[in-house]
């Protein structure tokens, strides 16, 4: 019972922070569809970022986030005139 409840300790904030990604551990490939955004860290976790805007792959020519988190309501910078904001992070 004792070994349970220190796994359920441990894991927890794994479970509690699943939709905010440290920026320092994403990879510098993104795969873009719609209003969604896929990326992978350098653990290699897969995660989907849902937009507030629609995106077309061929209007992306950067991928800026001034925060050192993504997370829902950070504003992401996809070109010189696209900002989009994130209504979603989930770990695929």
């Amino acid at each position: 019972m004792k070994k349970l409840l220190v796994a359920i300790l441990l894991l927890s904030p794994a479970f509690v922070h699943a939709d905010v990604i440290p920026t320092k551990t994403l990879n510098p490939i993104i795969r873009i569809s719609d209003d969604t955004i896929r990326l992978t860290d350098k653990k290699g976790n897969d995660w989907t970022v849902i937009t507030s805007c629609k995106i077309h792959p061929a209007e992306v020519t950067e991928f800026t986030v001034r925060s050192r988190k993504l997370q829902k309501g950070t504003h992401v910078r996809l070109s010189k005139d696209l900002v989009c904001e994130v209504q979603k992070v989930a770990l695929i």
